[in-house]
């Protein structure tokens, strides 16, 4: 008699932060934060309360302040790098997708975060070689990253006011 045994379950498996039902390619303006694989200070230095970029910081601003002109749905509203992480509003706006040209497609949030994280991981890759950038361990930026909706325009204020303020509240 053969028995069929059960297949084998991932080691380990992690509880989505995400809204149950929320649907991440709606119109939405969220709050995301990106930190690098094992919080690597790859980014540059806080001096005095002010975000110094090292060119690797340079590079990830570059990228954040160009995003919305190669995903054409996405608007980067406001954005700050810092030493092991990125702050960022992205604006999603699937109803401008019928105004656009037939290469606009709608796109989600986590499509958003893994181009971003691609284009900058291709990039830094290419000057580790090039230019001498550090090293960077195993990955380049943490598996995940974290969101928050802003269900509130009112409240955007606020929000692009921490961003803003963040590197003077830097207690890395």
């Amino acid at each position: 008699m053969s028995t069929i045994s059960p297949s084998p379950r991932p080691a380990h498996r992690r509880a989505s932060r995400r809204l149950r039902h929320h649907d991440y390619a709606r119109d939405a303006t969220y709050l995301v934060t990106v930190c690098t694989h094992r919080r690597q200070r790859l980014f540059g230095v806080i001096a005095d309360g002010v975000m110094v970029l090292s060119p690797a910081g340079q590079m990830v601003h570059d990228v954040l302040a160009g995003l919305g002109q190669h995903v054409p749905l996405v608007t980067v509203d406001a954005f700050v790098v810092m030493p092991d992480h990125v702050h960022a509003i992205f604006v999603i706006r699937q109803a401008d997708c019928a105004a656009m040209s037939n290469d606009a497609r709608p796109v989600g949030l986590a499509a958003v975060i893994g181009r971003f994280k691609t284009w900058t991981l291709h990039h830094y890759g290419m000057s580790v070689a090039a230019a001498g950038w550090p090293r960077y361990g195993g990955r380049l930026w943490h598996r995940n990253y974290h969101e928050r909706i802003v269900w509130d325009l009112t409240s955007l204020p606020i929000v692009r006011r921490y961003i803003r303020q963040n590197p003077g509240k830097w207690r890395g």
